[in-house]
């Protein structure tokens, strides 16, 4: 409920957490989740990780959130490149390598990760309308402040708001490249 005190429920939204209650898998250990595993939070020195960044998702929970969550977003951000026909980087970041190359360095064997990808979809999905909402609220206020202060502030460019908006292509454009769970079709 917290997500939607200011911008209603999403349909797709409450089907994929249906679909997640109805399907929880079976128990795995407990650690420490980082909550934002993506190579764009990581400072590197000499082409070595020094450091991780972006803690505010930190979490207790099973290993698959953090992996499921860097091959989710690397995903989503190759699908976005190729939507604006830039090269992107297809096989990098590959489900069954990540996943591999995890366990090798930990020694922790990962369960199936499909269930945590849809997780990280959804968690996406519900930071996604937060930050359009917001996005929305500042633009709304600017271009009041402008009317006010002048002309430089008067109007948002339709692209920009074109662009600030959720994109209507990522469920089915990831549906379509994941594979849609049982279920969700």
């Amino acid at each position: 409920d917290f997500a939607v005190a200011d911008i209603g429920r999403s349909a797709l939204v409450e089907r994929g957490l249906a679909w997640l209650e109805a399907n929880l898998p079976e128990g795995s250990d407990t650690v420490l989740c980082w909550g934002d595993s993506r190579i764009g939070n990581v400072l590197y020195r000499d082409f070595e990780p020094v450091a991780v960044l972006d803690w505010e998702m930190a979490t207790i929970g099973p290993a698959e959130v953090d992996v499921a969550w860097m091959v989710f977003l690397h995903r989503f951000f190759d699908d976005l490149a190729e939507k604006f026909e830039l090269p992107g980087i297809p096989d990098f970041m590959q489900r069954d390598e990540v996943k591999r190359t995890y366990e090798q360095m930990t020694g922790t064997t990962l369960g199936p990760l499909d269930w945590f990808e849809v997780l990280a979809a959804l968690r996406f999905a519900v930071v996604s309308l937060r930050t359009s909402r917001t996005s929305t609220l500042f633009s709304a206020a600017a271009r009041a402040a402008g009317s006010l202060m002048g002309s430089e502030m008067s109007t948002v460019h339709p692209a920009e708001r074109k662009a600030a908006r959720p994109s209507s292509w990522m469920p089915s454009q990831a549906s379509t490249r994941m594979g849609t769970p049982n279920g969700l079709d």
